[in-house]
C-alpha cells in the first residue's frame, strides 16, 4: 500500500482501510464492518471486488492502472427512494472526469442482506484524489479503490 500512503497526506479526511483492526477507532464500527463485508460486483466483467483481496483478473480485462467504485446512492448511509438514487447516479455519471478510460456498471451487495444492493460505477483510470472528490461531492462515507497488482482498499472520506 505504499502508493496510497504517499497520496494520503495530500488529501484531507481520507483514510484507506483494509481491515476493521487498521481503521481509526473513531469510526462507527458496525457501519464500517458492513462496508468491509460487501461484495462490489462488476457484472459486465463477471468479477467481484472485495476489500483487502487482490483481483488479478481485473487487470486482464480492464484498461488503466486504477479502478474506483463510487456510488451516489444513499448519501451518508441514509436510505433514499430508488428514483432519487437513480437520479443521483445519473448526476454522478455527468460529473465523471473526461479522461476516465472506462466506466462500468457496478453493484455493492452487503453479505448480511439487510441493506438493498446499491448501483455504483466502476471508474477506471481515475486517481485516488479524483475518486475522493466524487465521493465527497455525492456525500458518500466511503468508496473502494484498487490499484494494479494491489488489494482493494475501502477509502473513508467523511
Amino acid at each position: 500500500m505504499p502508493a496510497l500512503k504517499r497520496r494520503k497526506s495530500r488529501i484531507k479526511h481520507v483514510v484507506p482501510i483494509r481491515t476493521l483492526e487498521d481503521s481509526p477507532s473513531t469510526l462507527d464500527r458496525s457501519l464500517l464492518s458492513a462496508y468491509l463485508k460487501t461484495a462490489y460486483r462488476l457484472p459486465t466483467l463477471g468479477l467481484t471486488i472485495r476489500v483487502n483481496q487482490p483481483c488479478p483478473a481485473l487487470w486482464t480485462l480492464l484498461p488503466g492502472s486504477s479502478l474506483a467504485i463510487v456510488t451516489a446512492w444513499n448519501p451518508g448511509s441514509r436510505m433514499l427512494p430508488g428514483a432519487e438514487n437513480r437520479q443521483r447516479n445519473e448526476a454522478l455519471t455527468k460529473a465523471l472526469p473526461p479522461h476516465a478510460v472506462a466506466i462500468l456498471p457496478a453493484l455493492g451487495e452487503g453479505d448480511a442482506g439487510d441493506w438493498p444492493p446499491e448501483e455504483s460505477l466502476g471508474i477506471a483510470g481515475v486517481s485516488l484524489e479524483e475518486a475522493a472528490r466524487l465521493a465527497a461531492l455525492f456525500e458518500q462515507n466511503a468508496f473502494v479503490f484498487v490499484e494494479k497488482d494491489q488489494a482493494a482498499v475501502l477509502v473513508w472520506v467523511r
